[in-house]
């Protein structure tokens, strides 16, 4: 069974091994929140080369051979042989280590969601392994609305979260105040209200 967490990837080594179209999105996919990228494969796309030097991630032009997940703390299989992914997936999990298998989710450790990010939230959606390209209309269905507008009215409830923190309230009048501000900054931006309109609805929640 799956459990849904946030790992920070700050000092986490990522190996991707796979140089096709597949490896490239999840390339795309894990720059966003990590430079510490290595990629094994002796054939990469155009795009994945460009990417490779755009970013100076490490490019390893050779075969996967044993041993090479070693070093790394999480590992995205993404060859487009079934055998290789699978001595990848034995590797890794023999070392504790993290490891997905593109579109395999049987030899996966875990489970790459379709997600929405920004710098003060993120949103994931997954079936599992099961219907991923549902997962991808969900998010696409999703980020319609939840965009850098929403970004703004998280760091402007950062900002009141740390204002009510230093009042003299009871903790639990500050849980009901924060709970009734968010409640309706989220009701406020559904219906399309701006960030400065926001601001004025709630200003007497707290």
């Amino acid at each position: 069974m799956y459990f849904p967490f946030l790992v920070n990837l700050d000092d986490k080594a990522i190996l991707v091994i796979g140089g096709g179209k597949v490896a490239y999105r999840k390339v795309l996919l894990f720059k966003k929140f990590s430079t510490n990228i290595t990629i094994i494969a002796p054939e990469i796309c155009s795009e994945m080369e460009k990417e490779i030097k755009k970013n100076n991630f490490v490019y390893l032009k050779k075969c996967f051979e044993n041993g090479d997940t070693l070093k790394f703390d999480i590992i995205i299989a993404a060859t487009n042989k079934r055998d290789v992914n699978k001595l990848i997936s034995l590797e890794s999990r023999r070392n504790n280590k993290l490891v997905n298998v593109v579109d395999d989710p049987e030899l996966c450790a875990f489970i790459v969601p379709s997600i929405i990010s920004y710098e003060n939230f993120l949103i994931a959606f997954s079936t599992f392994g099961k219907a991923p390209s549902l997962s991808r209309v969900f998010r696409e269905e999703f980020e319609k609305d939840f965009n850098s507008n929403f970004d703004s009215i998280i760091k402007y409830l950062e900002s009141l979260r740390e204002d009510i923190k230093n009042r003299n309230y009871l903790p639990e009048e500050k849980e009901k105040i924060l709970l009734n501000c968010s409640r309706k900054a989220f009701k406020y931006f559904r219906r399309g209200k701006s960030l400065s309109e926001i601001k004025a609805m709630i200003e007497n929640c707290n």
